[in-house]
């Protein structure tokens, strides 16, 4: 009876174990990725405990403290693609810039920054023994909310589309935020931070990687391998060579991706993203998905719709006296600005604003400097009913449209309406706007693997743009506007003390409230949305008030500390206000870099430009 006992609990066992090692063997790709970022989440919280414990335990121990902050920072870098991609509003409260912002739905109420830049400011580069509370406050928070982060990892619901496209928009993150040191502005520790983000790519793509051929894998294996090399031989923020890093490391690896994708027979998502994830070229080839910034109403207009709003925005009948037309201050033989410092209103006088370039205007999600729009639809009804602008009536101007036999049977192509209703001509002005995009200048021929295609002094020019100047950090690479990579929620609207007029010593602000005009936050006073510096040499003159007639005068403005530098000081100025120390000759160099942005071969070979350039309306 023991024997048979004994036989039955042997046998149990044994195929208990097996089944155990069957289901070990069979564990899916995305449990896997689960658990690694449980465990490296459980790192990450272990990084900043450790931290907390010094600072309330030690806190005149500065160097300890600055040595774990670093190790809390690249701990995060590890698990960064996964965490920043399912939990974006929290990355802001863990890592978003040292700003203070009004809330845009409550603008009385200001929403104070917090997090890893608060407390890099407050440890770096001089450790103030006066901030000792508040260094102990955010080490808390920083360890409070990593706590639930380490304590959530394990029920996170992951899938192989959401991971290869988190591993994807962590190239753009690195492409862009990364080599311009955004998240770490004081210590510019960006060089060395970048390693642990590819670190975190790697961990996560060789769990796929069985898939792949043995060649393939030590390729994988290979290119990392030599990524990290090249990183830890050039260790300097200002001198990284990151146009060369950019294509000789990162777009091969981003290309890996998608082998490692394909071998695994991982659709992309189906849901629209704002950067199409099919393109294999990192930033090149236009990668963006202009339909993402769209409503949901005019997707994917048809090449009639199109046409209709072309030939909408070239007609002067949408002026209440058929003087104007959207082209009037959009000139296409200007990159669609006018060159004037401020527009000129229908009655002659100037308006208030200068007119910047529609081109990728359609690639931001706020429109007008004062941002107080979200779609362009919207905006062009504005501007068609403003007095100064159109002077104009839609509703007058539509029902004059609709009469013309030219405009039924455009709409009735474009929409198979039988007549024209006032969200028609909205849709094609629009969906026309869209269409004019800039991502052939030979800054993208460059990245596109084109290497005769910028200058020496281009390429300082990209490195200084990206590192001392810290344009890049505004203007974001490769949009080159202030739309946030890599989600691309957000536009952002910077406060930089533009002067009323080009004075260096005694300048006074320029009297527009930007976006308080719209949101009365104090934090919005003097905020202007950030635009595109792509096709710059064309739009002169400069800033929102034109006051600056040159790139050198822009540059000058940025180099001596934006307002504050030049005596129009602002107590919420969110530019740096330190003096960037550019030579004459790095300016040059980044103004020769600005002119590799240019690009009009988008519109100069369509029928409009030579069309347009002949109407009286300029």
């Amino acid at each position: 009876m023991r024997a048979l006992f004994f036989f039955l609990f042997t046998s149990l066992l044994m195929i208990a174990c097996s089944t155990q090692n069957s289901n070990e063997g069979n564990v899916s790709n995305e449990s896997k990725v689960k658990n690694l970022y449980a465990e490296l989440a459980t790192n990450f919280h272990n990084a900043t405990k450790a931290l907390e414990k010094v600072v309330l335990e030690d806190m005149n121990d500065s160097t300890q403290i600055r040595l774990l902050f670093q190790e809390t920072r690249n701990n995060y870098k590890q698990l960064e693609a996964i965490f920043e991609y399912y939990n974006p509003e929290l990355g802001k409260k863990l890592n978003g810039p040292a700003i203070f912002k009004s809330d845009i739905h409550a603008p009385e109420r200001v929403i104070p920054p917090s997090g890893f830049q608060v407390l890099e400011e407050l440890i770096f580069p001089v450790y103030n023994l006066e901030e000792l509370e508040n260094i102990e406050i955010e080490a808390k928070r920083i360890n409070a909310r990593v706590s639930i982060i380490s304590r959530d990892a394990p029920y996170l619901e992951l899938n192989d589309q959401n991971v290869i496209e988190a591993v994807k928009a962590e190239f753009y993150r690195i492409g862009s935020l990364g080599l311009a040191a955004f998240d770490c502005p004081v210590t510019l520790n960006a060089i060395e931070e970048m390693k642990y983000s590819l670190k975190g790519i790697e961990q996560i793509l060789n769990i796929y990687s069985d898939a792949l051929t043995t060649n393939q894998k030590n390729e994988l294996e290979s290119l990392f391998e030599k990524a990290y090399q090249f990183i830890e031989q050039n260790p300097d923020f200002l001198s990284f060579p990151r146009l060369v890093f950019t294509t000789e490391y990162l777009q091969p690896l981003y290309s890996k991706v998608f082998q490692v994708q394909e071998a695994n027979g991982i659709e992309n998502n189906s849901f629209r993203s704002p950067v199409d994830y099919s393109n294999k070229l990192l930033f090149a080839n236009n990668p963006f998905d202009v339909n993402f910034f769209s409503p949901n109403d005019n997707q994917l207009p048809n090449d009639k719709a199109v046409e209709f709003g072309r030939v909408l925005f070239y007609d002067a009948n949408l002026s209440v006296d058929g003087t104007r037309s959207c082209a009037t201050c959009h000139n296409p033989s200007k990159a669609f600005s006018d060159g004037l410092s401020k527009s000129i209103s229908v009655n002659g006088s100037p308006v208030k604003r200068n007119s910047p370039t529609i081109l990728n205007s359609g690639y931001q999600q706020n429109q007008f400097y004062d941002s107080r729009v979200q779609l362009l639809e919207t905006q062009i009804k504005d501007v068609i009913n403003n007095p100064s602008e159109m002077h104009g009536n839609f509703r007058e101007a539509v029902k004059k449209i609709s009469s013309d036999e030219k405009y039924l049977d455009l709409a009735k192509a474009a929409y198979d309406v039988e007549q024209i209703e006032n969200e028609d001509v909205l849709k094609g002005l629009a969906a026309y706007v869209r269409s004019l995009d800039s991502f052939n200048s030979r800054f993208d021929q460059y990245l596109a693997g084109n290497k005769s295609q910028l200058n020496e002094a281009e390429v300082r020019g990209f490195n200084l743009y990206m590192g001392k100047a810290k344009c890049g950090t505004c203007h974001f690479t490769p949009l080159f506007n202030g739309t946030l990579p890599p989600h691309y929620l957000d536009t952002e609207s910077e406060v930089i003390g533009v002067p009323s007029a080009p004075d260096t010593i005694n300048a006074t602000v320029d009297a527009d409230s930007g976006r308080f005009y719209k949101h009365y936050g104090a934090y919005n006073l003097f905020a202007f949305k950030t635009p595109t510096v792509r096709n710059i040499t064309l739009t002169a003159p400069y800033m929102h008030n034109g006051v600056y007639e040159t790139l050198e005068e822009v540059m000058d403005f940025y180099n001596r500390g934006g307002g504050a530098g030049i005596g129009a000081e602002l107590d919420h100025q969110t530019l740096p206000p330190d003096h960037l120390e550019l030579t004459d000759h790095e300016i040059g160099d980044i103004i020769s870099f600005l002119g590799s942005l240019t690009d009009t071969t988008s519109y100069k070979s369509k029928a409009e430009y030579g069309e347009a350039i002949s109407l009286n309306t300029y």
